[in-house]
Order: structure tokens, then C-alpha cells, then sequence
């Protein structure tokens, strides 16, 4: 899942549960450079180590005046399960070696694991637009937000919600969190393949009132889900975000989608500017 906007950044204290959830967490979700790094981190470290070890205790065939790369291939060869034999363990290197087979054995099924994970991950084809627009007509206001699948596949039976997430005291002091249901005139969709404009019309009674008038707190953010099925991969597709406040803007969205026919063979073809997902007219003066 794509990190929302305003992402808080949680810090734990005495924290007694388990670190490798964790870790693992971190794994998949670190960026490519990073995890390449950190997989070769793990190997080169594991390789050198061994070859220390075969080193030190003189127990592969090699001469005695054989330099440390030597060693370091035949480490190396050792943990990959490779083994061409130009160099062969002898007395307790074979236990060494038999050691870093197995080593290299779960070092390779970890890694690979990880990778099919990180692959398995498939991004969220939704992208939401930067700005909140304030859209006036006839003398009603609308809070609007927009989302666009920017992939092309059909997400289907698609529903959005929308909060406000606030920040109140109890009567006690404490601090609390809490998420009111903000109303959309239309939250469900049959088939998404375009882009939709989640639309909240504002009144008295709507908890957006601050918000369109221009003096909701800095603390608020408005919260967006959507969720829905890929009829491609045949996986759940979902994504959400959040704004300040200030992400408010008036005026009115721009229409990305430039273009829309159909072929002979009644194939749809719609072309749309993504450029354009945060592009707002403003109101004439």
C-alpha cells in the first residue's frame, strides 16, 4: 500500500513484541537500491568470514603461501553450492564447509523468498490528486477530491469513503483521535478504469463547514480510502491519502480525458493527460 500524504511517523517505546516482523516489514518495503545493498551486505560479510575461518585453520588445499582471494573464492563457491572442485576442503574445513552449504542454502531460499514477496506487492494503480477543490454552482459548495487509475485495467465493484480525522480532548486531558464518516454522493463504482471526482456536498450540518469556509484547524486531515477488485492480476486493489487544510484550493477540476472512441472491432480507446490529475480553473472574478 502507497504511503498517504502527511504520513505520521510513529515512534514506539517498550515495544515487547517480536523485532523480526518487523524486519521483515523493512525488507519489503525499503526501496530496490537499498535492498540490493543490504542482500550484499549479508553476502560479501558471510563470504569473508568463512574464508577467515579457512584461513586460519589451514584446512583447504591450497599451498601455504596462497593469497587471501584464494580463500575468499573458495568461500564463495562454497556458500553458492557451486562447488567445482579446483579447490577441495580437508580434515575440519569439511565440517567449516559443510557449515557454509548450509548457510548459503538459507541465505538463497531467504532471498529468494524476499524477491517473490517484493514482486508480489503489486503498486496501487490509483493515484490521487494533490490538491481539495472547493467547487461552487448555483449557490452550493462541494468539497471535491480526485482519483484517477492510471494503469488502464478495469478495477471492479470499486467503493471510496471519505473521513475527517480530528484531534480532541477528553475531559481528562488525553489527546484522542477521532474519524467522522464525510457523506460522497456517489461512493460506488460497477467498473473503474478512468478517473472519478468523489463529490461531498457541503451544509450546515457538514463536518467539512470548516473547511469550506476556510477555518478548519491545522491539525484536521481529510482521510480517503478506495478499494476494489483487478480483474487483471485477480487481486484486491486499494489506496488511500490524506490532506491538511491547506490543500484546500477554489475553483474546479480540469477534464484530463481528452479523447474517447471506439474501434471497428469495438474496442475502447480513451486517451487522458495525466499531467493534468492536479490541474484546477480557478473562478472568474
Amino acid at each position: 500500500m502507497p504511503k498517504g500524504r502527511y504520513q505520521p511517523v510513529v515512534k514506539y517505546r517498550g515495544n515487547r513484541f517480536s523485532q523480526w516482523r518487523f524486519y521483515y516489514h523493512a525488507m519489503l518495503t525499503m526501496s530496490p537500491l537499498l535492498f540490493i545493498l543490504c542482500i550484499g551486505i549479508v553476502f560479501v560479510s558471510a563470504t569473508l568470514l568463512f574464508a577467515v575461518l579457512y584461513r586460519a585453520t589451514g584446512t583447504v588445499s591450497l599451498p601455504a603461501r596462497a593469497g587471501f582471494l584464494e580463500y575468499v573464492y573458495f568461500s564463495i563457491v562454497t556458500f553458492a553450492t557451486v562447488g567445482y572442485g579446483d579447490i577441495i576442503p580437508v580434515g575440519a574445513g569439511r565440517l567449516i564447509a559443510v557449515v557454509e552449504v548450509f548457510c548459503g542454502i538459507l541465505f538463497t531460499g531467504t532471498v529468494t523468498g524476499l524477491i517473490f514477496a517484493r514482486f508480489a506487492r503489486t503498486p496501487s494503480p490509483f493515484v490521487w490528486s494533490t490538491p481539495v477543490v472547493l467547487y461552487s454552482h448555483e449557490g452550493e459548495r462541494r468539497v471535491q477530491v480526485r482519483v484517477t487509475n492510471i494503469v488502464g485495467n478495469d478495477v471492479i465493484d470499486v467503493e471510496t469513503r471519505l473521513f475527517l480525522q480530528t484531534m480532541t480532548r477528553t475531559r481528562g486531558g488525553n489527546l484522542v483521535r477521532q474519524l467522522v464518516p464525510v457523506s460522497l454522493e456517489q461512493s460506488t463504482l460497477p467498473i473503474f478504469a478512468f478517473t472519478w471526482v468523489l463529490s461531498h456536498r457541503v451544509d450546515d450540518r457538514s463536518p467539512l463547514k470548516a473547511w469550506a469556509d476556510g477555518t478548519a484547524p491545522d491539525t484536521d486531515r481529510l482521510v480517503a480510502f478506495i478499494h476494489g477488485h483487478d480483474s487483471t492480476i485477480g487481486r484486491s486493489a486499494y489506496s488511500y491519502t490524506r490532506w491538511r487544510p491547506s490543500s484546500v484550493v477554489e475553483g474546479e477540476f480540469e477534464n484530463i480525458m481528452q479523447s474517447y472512441r471506439e474501434t471497428p472491432e469495438l474496442r475502447t480507446v480513451v486517451e487522458m493527460d495525466l499531467r493534468g490529475i492536479d490541474r484546477v480553473s480557478t473562478p472568474e472574478k
